[in-house]
C-alpha cells in the first residue's frame, strides 16, 4: 500500500467522487465533510448504533468539529493541533530565551533577538498551503474565539496580525522565503535548530522530538495563561450516499464504522497508546485512563514529561472554527484569503484595502461574524 499525503488523498478522493466512483467509506476532515454533505456525496451518521453514547464520549472540541446543525457528518478517530509555537531549550547567555505567552509577544521577542543576533530567529508557518490556516489560527487564539460569535477576520485583531507579519518580514525576523517555503523544508529547518522560535503541529513536534538525537536542538512547546495555541485538526470516517443502497446495506456500513473505530483489534486505530506512541495522534474520545497510560509511555521514552503534558493540555483546549472552516466553500475561501495576505505582505496592497478585501471575501462565502 502506497502512503500519500492528506492533500494528495483529498485530491484523489474528489476525482473519484466527481466520476461517481463512490467507496462505501472514506477519510476526510470537517471542512471536507461539510462540503461533501452539501454536494450530496455523504450521509449523516445519526443512525449509527450507540449514537448518543458516541457523542457523549467525544471530547467537547472534537464534537463541535464533526457536527453540523446536530447532524453527525462522520465519526472522528484521531486528532492533532496545528499552529503551535516552539522555543529552543538552549540558553542565551546566562538566561533562557523569552517564552512568550501569546502570538503578539512571540513576534516582539523574535524581533528583539533578530536585532541582537542579526539573523532570522522565527520560522513561521506562512507557506502557500498553510498561510490561510495560520492566519485563522492566530485570529482564533488572539481573540478568545467563541463559536457562537463567529469570527471577524477583518477586524482589529486581523489588523494587528497583518501588522505583526509585515514587520517581521520587513525586519528580516523571519526567512526571506517564508511565503514560499513548503512544509517538508520547514520541518527540516526546524529540526536543524537554527531558529529560536518556530511554528509546527503537535504531530510533527512529537515525531521530531522522538527522532532527535541532539538535545541542544530540541524545542519546548510554548503555553501559558495568555492564550490558547493552535487549531484542532481532525480526521474523520464518513459514509458516502448512494441512492441504490438498501437500508440493510446502510445499516451494515454504520455497524462497520462502529466496529472499526471502537472494536477492531487488527488496525489498532482504537488503541490509544499505540496511536499516540506510533502515529503521534491523540484520541477523539474521553479515554482518560488510557490517555494517562499513553502519556506516561511517551514520557518514559522521551524523558520530557513537561512537554508531553503540555502537548496534552494544548490538545484538550484547542478549538475548531466551524463558522469559518465548515462552510461548504471553505477551500475556495482559504485560497482567496491566502492570496490577499500574500499580496499585502509583498507590498501590493495597503493594510486598509487588504482588510476590506478580506471582509468582502467573508461576505461572498457567507462567513458571519457577530463581533
Amino acid at each position: 500500500m502506497k502512503r500519500v499525503s492528506s492533500d494528495v488523498y483529498d485530491l484523489q478522493l474528489q476525482k473519484y467522487l466527481s466520476f461517481g466512483r463512490l467507496p462505501a467509506l472514506f477519510c476526510t476532515d470537517p471542512s471536507g465533510a461539510s462540503k461533501y454533505y452539501k454536494d450530496g456525496w455523504i450521509e449523516h451518521l445519526n443512525g449509527i448504533q450507540n449514537y448518543k453514547k458516541i457523542k457523549d464520549q467525544m471530547l467537547p472540541n472534537m464534537k463541535q468539529s464533526v457536527t453540523n446543525h446536530d447532524l453527525l457528518l462522520g465519526v472522528p478517530y484521531a486528532g492533532t493541533v496545528t499552529g503551535v509555537a516552539l522555543v529552543q531549550d538552549v540558553t542565551y547567555g546566562s538566561d533562557s530565551f523569552i517564552k512568550p505567552l501569546g502570538w503578539q509577544q512571540l513576534y516582539e521577542s523574535a524581533v528583539l533577538y533578530t536585532r541582537q543576533l542579526k539573523k532570522p530567529t522565527l520560522l513561521p508557518a506562512w507557506g502557500p498551503e498553510v498561510i490561510a490556516d495560520t492566519y485563522i489560527t492566530e485570529m482564533m487564539n488572539r481573540s478568545r474565539f467563541r463559536e457562537q460569535d463567529g469570527m471577524n477576520l477583518a477586524g482589529d485583531v486581523g489588523r494587528q496580525i497583518l501588522v505583526d507579519w509585515k514587520q517581521a518580514l520587513d525586519l528580516k525576523t523571519v526567512p526571506e522565503d517564508s511565503l514560499s517555503i513548503d512544509k517538508e523544508t520547514a520541518e527540516s529547518r526546524l529540526k536543524s535548530g537554527i531558529y529560536i522560535y518556530g511554528v509546527t503541529s503537535l504531530k510533527d513536534y512529537l515525531s521530531n522530538m522522538a527522532a532527535s538525537a541532539h538535545r541542544a536542538n530540541q524545542y519546548s512547546l510554548l503555553s501559558g495563561w495568555g492564550q490558547n495555541w493552535g487549531m484542532l485538526d481532525v480526521r474523520i470516517l464518513a459514509m458516502t450516499k448512494q441512492n441504490d443502497r438498501s437500508e440493510s446495506e446502510a445499516e451494515g456500513i454504520r455497524r462497520f464504522i462502529h466496529w472499526f473505530i471502537f472494536d477492531d483489534k487488527s488496525t489498532k486505530i482504537n488503541d490509544t497508546e499505540y496511536v499516540l506512541e506510533k502515529a503521534k495522534l491523540f484520541p477523539a474520545f474521553r479515554l482518560e485512563n488510557k490517555l494517562k497510560v499513553s502519556t506516561a509511555a511517551l514520557t518514559a521514552a522521551h524523558d520530557s514529561n513537561k512537554n508531553i503534558e503540555r502537548a496534552l493540555s494544548i490538545y484538550r483546549r484547542a478549538k475548531y472554527p466551524a463558522s469559518v472552516l465548515a462552510v461548504p466553500t471553505a477551500h475556495q475561501f482559504k485560497e482567496g484569503l491566502a492570496l490577499i495576505i500574500t499580496d499585502f505582505l509583498h507590498g501590493d496592497f495597503e493594510l486598509k484595502e487588504s482588510l476590506w478585501k478580506i471582509k468582502t471575501l467573508m461576505n461572498d462565502h457567507g462567513i458571519v461574524s457577530h463581533t
